[in-house]
């Protein structure tokens, strides 16, 4: 092991005095492409760090790169080249160009079919849009004009990115002071648009790979549930510092991020829990702000690149946080991690979450005996646990509000009549609350619970950890911990079984 490599890291990236700007994995996530000031594309083998190949691109920086989703393409697009480029990835070979930007590319999608290539550009509001056999334009997405607030706002000039849902039946596209616009990707016209703060001054956008959210960052990160088009929360903000690079986990509950100013900078990669806003922990070892990050597609790997001229690839199962993970747990241990679950305090509980992983013998039997599939409660099974929620005993009204706080999920009506109904002051006030958690999407102890209790199986990947995700599989379709738990059977079903 490199000694001068920080905790967690497997191996470090020399890109030379090139700093890196852009980053992207293969979709089998055997090969990572980078590109930066230089205007050098470079290919590495993501196993090993070591370079495959390297090659020039036309002027100017390259700022966006993005794999085909067969892996046999490389599209990428500099600050001041006016051409798209569709490289062969494995020879470096130009295929041919995409001409038609005004400007610069400021970020580059693929189809989920392969088909069409999409850019967003700099000084320009429209997104473009390839068609990847003949490479002919297709059309330029202009949206109707939407008035600014009047409210102070920096003048830049115009400025649009673009990403596509998992789905390929939707197109996103950011632009200046928090717009967003929402495209029909086979009829190419908007159906919607929306604004954020107008202090997002530069709006980027990615959807989780679930489609359920939409994630954008300018001077914070804000989660957007899709279809809806509400806000669920925001986070990640610093004082003088704009959100510069972002990337979600393919499992969708992490989102890491690296910030910089005009005059300052962040050299830490922040990681957030996406099903609180909270911060799990900071990776330290770059220099200088972090200018570009990317997850691996099985999720294990995340790579950050800095403005330093190094990247770091990070193992996800071996980040630094707190103590390292135990395998003697005691049943005293055992308890309290799991309490520790349900924390709010997103630090302390990934502290926990590694770990019950670290230890699955233990762990496994725990959360067998402690997680049930949440099924849809009828109108009696809700009436009682109104009743409950009036009960002189403690245990009693917790276990009825930490049901009721599930159920609102896909039971909001049965809720809403109970408490026009006339309950009692104490039953209605923790009804009220129950509303209001759902209002704003925030989650119960017991709902954290669940859900990273459902991480931890996922990570220990065993026979075992399996067939209780299983269990939790069959509850009624709808609740997010169903939603959760069949997602992490899919994901499972495409790796080796754990050990």
């Amino acid at each position: 092991m490199d000694a001068s490599l920080p905790p967690g890291a497997r191996f470090r990236l020399r890109g030379g005095s090139n700093p890196f700007l852009c980053l992207c994995f293969s979709p089998d996530g055997s090969r990572l492409a980078s590109g930066g000031y230089e205007k050098t594309l470079q290919v590495w083998d993501a196993a090993s760090g070591k370079e495959v190949c390297r090659w020039d691109g036309p002027e100017g920086n390259i700022a966006a790169l993005a794999f085909s989703p067969d892996g046999r393409l490389l599209a990428s697009g500099g600050v001041f080249d006016k051409t798209v480029h569709l490289w062969d990835a494995a020879a470096g070979r130009e295929v041919y160009p995409l001409p038609g930007l005004p400007h610069g590319a400021s970020s580059l999608a693929f189809s989920p079919d392969g088909k069409t290539l999409a850019a967003g550009g700099y000084r320009t509001e429209d997104v473009y849009l390839w068609d990847v056999a003949t490479g002919k334009l297709i059309k330029r997405l202009t949206g109707p004009s939407v008035a600014l607030p009047q409210v102070e706002a920096i003048a830049v000039p115009d400025f649009s990115h673009v990403t596509f849902a998992g789905d390929g039946k939707t197109c996103a596209s950011g632009h200046l002071h928090g717009l967003i616009r929402i495209w029909d990707a086979r009829s190419l016209r908007e159906v919607r648009h929306f604004r954020g703060p107008t202090d997002d001054v530069f709006v980027h956008l990615a959807f989780t790979r679930d489609g359920r959210m939409l994630v954008s960052w300018g001077t914070e990160i804000r989660l957007w549930q899709v279809g809806a088009w509400k806000q669920i929360r925001h986070f990640g903000e610093q004082t003088e510092l704009r959100i510069a690079a972002v990337a979600l986990s393919p499992d969708g509950r992490m989102v890491a991020s690296g910030s910089a100013g005009r005059d300052v900078g962040d050299n830490t990669v922040h990681i957030w829990e996406v099903a609180t806003g909270m911060e799990r922990c900071v990776l330290h070892g770059h220099e200088y702000a972090i200018s570009a990050l990317a997850f691996a597609p099985d999720g294990r790997t995340l790579v950050s690149g800095s403005r330093d001229g190094t990247a770091l690839m990070w193992n996800l199962g071996d980040l630094p946080q707190g103590e390292p993970a135990r395998t003697d747990l005691s049943r005293g241990d055992l308890e309290r991690h799991w309490t520790e679950l349900g924390d709010n305090d997103a630090g302390r509980a990934f502290q926990a979450l590694r770990v019950l992983v670290a230890s699955p013998a233990r762990t496994v039997p725990l959360l067998q005996g402690r997680l049930r599939a949440v099924v849809l409660a009828d109108a009696d099974r809700i009436g009682q646990l109104v009743s409950g929620l009036d009960s002189r005993l403690f245990k009693e009204r917790r276990d009825a509000s930490d049901e009721l706080q599930i159920q609102v999920e896909l039971n909001e009506a049965a809720l809403r009549q109970a408490l026009a109904g006339h309950p009692s002051p104490e039953a209605r006030l923790r009804l009220e609350e129950i509303l209001k958690s759902r209002k704003e999407f925030s989650l119960s102890a017991r709902q954290l619970q669940m859900l990273r209790a459902t991480e931890v199986l996922e990570n220990i990947g065993t026979k075992e950890a399996r067939n209780v995700l299983e269990t939790l599989a069959r509850g009624t379709a709808g609740f997010s911990i169903t939603q959760d738990a069949q997602a992490a059977l899919e994901r499972l079903s495409k790796r080796a079984p754990g050990p």
